[in-house]
């Protein structure tokens, strides 16, 4: 009877618990299923993650090795420039004593010599401002030696090479010098158009011959007659000597008068 009772009793107690068993069975059935299907759709995101992330440290590490390997070439063209430099620095140092030389021989009346060393360096090579600058005045230089020695010809020559350099300085006190060679020769229609030339103002200061050109100009047309144009030069020069205020006023009467 004992052993009836508790198989029975055993009996009714399984039976909610099988049955609770089953619910709980189904949850997890649930849960695998769904736990499979978010496998199922975040593993390709992180696999193409996986894949971009290392393609990106493939390419990282492909550029470093490229970095590396163009250290020696970058350290050599460096190096170059720097050489570069140097070279450069003394060669435009040692043109720089060579002029000076020059214009101390030149200032010294030591033309042979100074004509020598101006030569040299208008032969050299090189279109730095530094060098256009040194060559557009050593070729003035040579001009003016030429022109006291009565080398007209020669002068003349190096006049105009001058006038073709890159320096606008020296090519504008080669105009100048041009204008005053053919004043000297009485031939002041070609006088007038270096002068004018000269004159114009493309330099950022108004330098000594381009104040001379003016009054040059100023000059010509006094001598020609042309009052109006000899006033509207003189006039234009900044600062009047007395030399200058008395023409103009000269001019000015003489104007007057005409009228």
């Amino acid at each position: 009877m004992f052993t009836c009772i508790n198989s029975f009793t055993l009996a009714m107690e399984s039976e909610p618990f099988s049955e609770q068993e089953k619910e709980i069975q189904e949850i997890l059935d649930m849960m695998k299923q769904s736990s499979q299907s978010l496998d199922t759709q975040l593993f390709p995101t992180i696999e193409k993650e996986q894949e971009k992330q290392k393609v990106v440290e493939t390419e990282k590490d492909k550029r470093k090795r490229q970095l590396e390997d163009e250290i020696p070439g970058n350290i050599k063209r460096a190096n170059r420039r720097n050489e570069n430099k140097a070279r450069l620095k003394s060669k435009l140092d040692d043109l720089s004593n060579k002029y000076n030389e020059a214009l101390n021989l030149f200032l010294a009346k030591d033309y042979e010599k100074a004509i020598t060393l101006f030569k040299a360096i208008e032969s050299e090579s090189g279109n730095t401002d530094f060098e256009n600058f040194k060559k557009g005045y050593s070729q003035l230089f040579i001009a003016r030696i030429y022109e006291q020695q009565n080398k007209y010809d020669e002068a003349l020559k190096y006049f105009q090479l001058a006038r073709c350099t890159r320096d606008l300085s020296s090519k504008k006190e080669a105009e100048y010098h041009l204008g005053m060679f053919f004043v000297n020769l009485k031939k002041y229609d070609e006088a007038l158009f270096y002068l004018k030339s000269a004159a114009s103002k493309h330099l950022e200061l108004l330098l000594w011959f381009q104040v001379d050109a003016n009054y040059q100009i100023g000059l010509i047309y006094y001598e020609q007659n042309n009052y109006e144009q000899a006033l509207k030069f003189l006039k234009s020069i900044p600062y009047h000597s007395k030399e200058i205020s008395e023409l103009i006023n000269k001019i000015d009467f003489l104007s007057q008068l005409i009228e």
